[in-house]
């Protein structure tokens, strides 16, 4: 068996979990050590996904972040005692979508971390992610000095490639888990289920405008909910990741019943991705705000309607050539329900097929070395 590191979120986040998945059976043969144990829900279930407690100890060893005198002396010692240990690995893929925000640049020293797991392993590979907002060019000029060392940076979208187009390394696909390709389709003829994504607007680390738009989103939500359980359609709402999600999801089950009577089931993420797959399955209409809650919609070949809650959604849409509906928080109160309802009843996602496909662009490099 080949083996890599493993750079991943572990935080029950489905996004996360699907480029796990993903990576995981794209390489059989290839044992991935991560970070973090996975001891929960469907990755469980993957037998070539390990946890190293000395991969786990470098990486908080090596994120130094405003350590200093003595503190930051003695990380750098155990970082280095580490990466002898870590050395019989030959490669290592970092695979986290949204990594590379910064607000508030402060300095060089706030990208070491990146610079540490870059030059950990002789081949270094970064998939499926996309670069900023950022407040300075400076984060771009940093980075571009710590891509330029890996072996391949892979983007999810154009506006990312184009900020580092000048490095031969440097590319981009559509996301990872789209190269899953059309998923197998739920044999029921007459869906009568809607599903709907939500995120919590208010949540710590939101940004100000999102945290702005919290009542006239969730309004948006309930409006929706409250027009297909009064058609007669079953509406679950999806939490993607629940610890964020839920509280919203909450209120607007509590809202809609308390308006009709009637209410939608709230479908929690706990980590079992087959769950939501067979929500998709099930679903005939999604009207999605995380991410991967829209992808998994064109996997499925499910009519969606993606809301805008972050420029990483507005971004991605543009650069598949998406040419459904879809609308942000800023104009949430411009769309009817009857616009989204019109637009899931005449969807049709042209470019899709073409994204699958193109997907496996990501892992043109990384084929050569664990396929």
């Amino acid at each position: 068996m080949k083996k890599a590191l493993l750079y991943a979120c572990i935080e029950k986040n489905i996004g996360d979990d699907l480029f796990i998945y993903t990576l995981c059976k794209r390489y059989p043969n290839c044992n991935f050590y991560i970070s973090s144990e996975a001891k929960y829900g469907s990755l469980r279930e993957i037998k070539n996904l390990r946890f190293s407690h000395i991969f786990n100890i470098w990486q908080k060893a090596s994120n130094t972040g405003n350590r200093k005198g003595i503190k930051l002396l003695a990380s750098k010692i155990i970082a280095a005692i580490c990466s002898i240990y870590l050395k019989q690995f030959s490669t290592s893929v970092y695979v986290v979508g949204n990594a590379f925000k910064n607000y508030e640049y402060k300095g060089t020293r706030q990208s070491e971390w990146f610079k540490h797991r870059v030059s950990l392993t002789k081949s270094f590979f970064l998939l499926s992610t996309n670069f900023g907002p950022f407040a300075d060019d400076q984060w771009v000029t940093d980075f571009k000095k710590h891509f330029s060392k890996g072996t391949h940076i892979c983007f999810r979208d154009e506006t990312s490639f184009d900020l580092f187009q000048d490095l031969e390394n440097v590319d981009w696909a559509p996301d990872v888990v789209l190269s899953l390709g059309n998923q197998e389709k739920s044999e029921k003829l007459n869906k009568e289920q809607v599903l709907i994504s939500v995120i919590d607007c208010g949540f710590e680390t939101r940004p100000q405008h999102v945290k702005k738009r919290q009542y006239e989103y969730e309004n948006k939500m309930i409006q929706l909910s409250n027009y297909y359980l009064n058609k007669g359609y079953k509406v679950k709402i999806l939490t993607s990741n629940n610890q964020q999600d839920y509280p919203t999801a909450k209120r607007i089950q509590n809202e809609c019943s308390n308006q009709l009577g009637i209410m939608p089931e709230i479908v929690e993420y706990d980590g079992d991705y087959n769950k939501v797959f067979q929500e998709y399955k099930d679903s005939k209409y999604v009207i999605a705000t995380r991410l991967h809650a829209i992808i998994l919609a064109w996997l499925y070949n499910v009519p969606v309607v993606p809301i805008i809650y972050d420029v990483k959604i507005k971004t991605l849409l543009d650069s598949y050539k998406f040419n459904g509906l879809s609308f942000d928080l800023q104009s949430i109160d411009d769309i009817s329900v009857e616009q989204v309802d019109h637009a899931l009843k005449n969807y049709r996602f042209k470019n899709l097929n073409n994204l699958f496909r193109e997907a496996n662009n990501q892992f043109k490099v990384l084929d050569k070395l664990l396929k």
